[in-house]
């Protein structure tokens, strides 16, 4: 909900925005960016700390009813890209938020500019008919009377208007007729047609440069009155230089001066001339050098960027909301997209706030291109492991006893070269392998029968102990009733036993084949595979 502006609002005018931005907004500012445009409602504003506590002292005073001094004029000049659009649009789309303020940008790129009609188009037409409405009506009671002609003469004496601007007054506030009391409005806008002046036998020289004056007069009168304030940005102020005719820059001119030098008439406003510094400003000096000298009290330098540390600033602002917009984190390649920043070539030809945001952007559309091309690798990849794991599920389900022990021969010994278990000898054929790894040897003889038996899995105890010479001895056999087993494992005590069975080679193959990253040494793969511990852990 929209409130009435303090004083102590005005401190919050630069405040980074970007807690209370949507995505839409966020996408909308990253877009700005990357076109190299001002968004409409700038979200934040680097740098530029020494400005921007002049502007919202200026500010501050102006909204402090104990301080105000009237109309306050200042003039923001900026290099070519160096954030004037920038920083005026967060100047304007703050008081936006505040149900008491007018704020509106005016641009003065169009010739022969008329500042008090570009004033005026700020004010809405319900304004300016309240406006008539309020002092019609207060005339009326000095009147003492409801008669036409004498409220007209009460308006004439009381704010020392012409009969003109007396008689539109009127129209506009009790025209016989709605239609009426537009035509009205418009005259008093500056924007009526030719037939609205017929309408009150007006002719156009009636409504001369003091006739307007006196309307923005009274629309300040009126700003006092109901406690609101207008604010306006005339953007593109260095256009005005390249007029080609020396009277509509003049008028320009006096127009400005006339404003500054009647600071309480027209209080509760406030203008702001932004401009890009000109290539040519000759014509200011020569068609108004007492102007060019007023002028220069009331401007302000929005400064170029010039240090690393800057520049960090404002990549840190456009990467936390480009981050939080793609849903991304940068993390470690921070240092080297801004190194890359720092050394883009455009950067070097354009040192400005422009140049930069654009390579600002570039570099993170780069990167996050190239996390996206590893993201899909790494996909890739886990695909191409998950459909080798499925397919390897598959032959053992469908594998002969050859077939699975080759199966498990190339497991182990893939998990032997992980844990950098040396192979001393093998024979992939017998299902055998003797191991060497820190001074520790290992035999392991792997089994894959049809028809597993107590007697079977004695008799190749009975082998496998007689080859055991000083090596650990590990018998991998398919499963049986465990009962079965039971005293064997007890009764060889250089021998360990693994009982396996579908499930567990089924997890084995997973971990190996389904996994880029595997992590899993000779103990742990067998632990694995032994279904005796997969029923004590169940």
């Amino acid at each position: 909900m929209k409130k009435k502006i303090s004083a102590d609002d005005c401190k919050k005018m630069f405040n980074d925005r970007f807690d209370s931005l949507t995505m839409k907004e966020l996408g909308i500012e990253l877009k700005h960016f990357s076109m190299g445009t001002a968004p409409e409602t700038p979200s934040f504003l680097v740098n530029q700390e020494e400005l921007k506590q002049k502007i919202i002292e200026r500010f501050s005073v102006f909204f402090d009813k104990n301080k105000a001094q009237g109309l306050e004029i200042i003039f923001l000049k900026s290099n070519y890209g160096n954030g004037k659009s920038h920083f005026i649009r967060m100047i304007y789309s703050f008081f936006e938020e505040y149900e008491n303020i007018i704020a509106r940008k005016v641009s003065l790129k169009q010739e022969k500019t008329d500042l008090k009609r570009k004033v005026l188009e700020s004010v809405s037409q319900r304004m300016l008919k309240d406006c008539a409405d309020l002092f019609v009506g207060i005339a009326e009671k000095d009147a003492l009377s409801n008669n036409k002609a004498s409220i007209i003469f009460a308006l004439q004496e009381k704010y020392s208007i012409g009969s003109a601007l007396a008689l539109i007054l009127y129209e506009a506030a009790r025209g016989k007729d709605v239609v009426s009391q537009i035509q009205a409005v418009s005259i008093l806008k500056g924007n009526y047609l030719p037939e609205h002046l017929k309408k009150f036998n007006f002719r156009k020289s009636d409504l001369d440069g003091q006739f307007y004056y006196d309307v923005i007069e009274m629309v300040a009168e009126y700003l006092k009155w109901i406690n609101n304030y207008l604010i306006i940005v005339f953007d593109e102020y260095e256009h005005v230089f390249s007029w080609k005719n020396k009277t509509d820059r003049k008028n320009l001119f006096e127009d400005i001066k006339l404003f500054t030098d009647n600071i309480e008439t027209f209080g509760n406003m406030f203008f702001v001339f932004a401009e890009s510094i000109s290539a040519d400003k000759k014509s200011e000096s020569s068609d108004d050098p007492a102007f060019k000298s007023r002028k220069a009290n009331l401007t302000y330098q929005i400064a170029d960027i010039s240090s690393r540390e800057e520049v960090y600033s404002l990549f840190e602002m456009i990467l936390k909301r480009y981050e939080k917009y793609y849903e991304i984190s940068f993390g470690e390649n921070k240092k080297a997209m801004f190194y890359a920043i720092c050394s883009a070539p455009e950067i070097k030809e354009k040192t400005n706030y422009r140049a930069y945001t654009q390579v600002i952007m570039q570099v993170l559309e780069q990167y996050r291109k190239k996390m996206s091309d590893k993201k899909e690798e790494k996909e890739r990849r886990v695909t191409r492991l998950t459909s080798n794991s499925i397919k390897k599920h598959m032959a053992w389900k469908n594998a002969t006893s050859i077939s699975r022990k080759t199966m498990l021969c190339e497991m182990s010994e893939k998990v032997m070269e992980i844990s950098k278990e040396n192979i001393i000898s093998r024979s992939k054929k017998r299902g055998e392998y003797v191991t060497n790894k820190d001074n520790i040897m290992k035999r392991y003889h792997i089994v894959a029968t049809d028809n597993p038996s107590k007697k079977d899995l004695e008799k190749r105890l009975r082998l496998l102990e007689e080859n055991l010479k000083e090596e650990k001895g590990y018998l991998i056999y398919p499963a049986l009733s465990i009962g079965q087993i039971g005293k064997l494992t007890e009764e060889k005590e250089k021998i360990k036993i693994i009982i396996y069975q579908d499930a567990t080679v089924c997890n084995a193959i997973s971990l190996i084949y389904g996994n880029e990253d595997i992590k899993c040494d000779m103990d742990g793969y067998l632990e694995m595979l032994n279904s005796r511990r997969a029923n004590a852990d169940n």
